[in-house]
Parts: structure tokens; C-alpha cells; sequence
């Protein structure tokens, strides 16, 4: 799978498996950070997130565009490298 929906043609080729779709960070708090970055593959917009680890595999994400309080809170999986089918 590529990264079709980017908006630097340039970068539309790039697999999307293995890509960073967070950064930026700052910690807040024991498995609390804040201030970083989420971009989002399937309409290739970046936006903003904190987020608080649950267990070495999961995350929860406040993700948001401007306000965090108008945003979603997502759950996020870590996946294995190279486990989804077609990857």
C-alpha cells in the first residue's frame, strides 16, 4: 500500500507500512505525552495528538484538528511489521 493520498506528489509513492504517523511529542506525565503530530494516510492530513500509553501495545490518541476538545479519541494497535495481508 503507498501513501496516494499525500499531498507532496513526491511522497505518494512511499509505502505505508513502516511509515512514522506520530511524532513530535512531549511527556506530560508517567505514559502521558502531548504537543506532537498524527498524520493521517487516508485523506493525508497531519494532525494534532496527545496521547497516554495502556499497555506496550496500545495507545489512546486524542486526535485533533485546532481544539483537542473537538477532536476523537482513538485506540491504536501496534500491528507486527509485515502481518497485514498485502503488506
Amino acid at each position: 500500500m503507498r501513501d496516494k493520498n499525500n499531498p507532496e506528489p513526491a511522497l505518494r509513492q512511499r509505502q505505508l507500512c513502516g511509515l512514522t504517523i506520530i511524532s513530535r511529542m512531549r511527556p506530560t506525565g508517567p505514559d502521558r505525552w502531548e504537543g506532537g503530530s498524527f498524520y493521517n494516510s487516508h485523506d493525508g492530513k497531519t494532525y494534532g495528538v496527545s496521547t497516554e500509553l495502556k499497555s506496550t501495545d496500545v495507545l489512546i490518541a486524542r486526535i485533533y484538528a485546532g481544539i483537542p476538545a473537538l477532536g476523537e479519541t482513538k485506540s491504536l494497535q501496534r500491528i507486527p511489521h509485515g502481518t497485514l495481508e498485502g503488506w
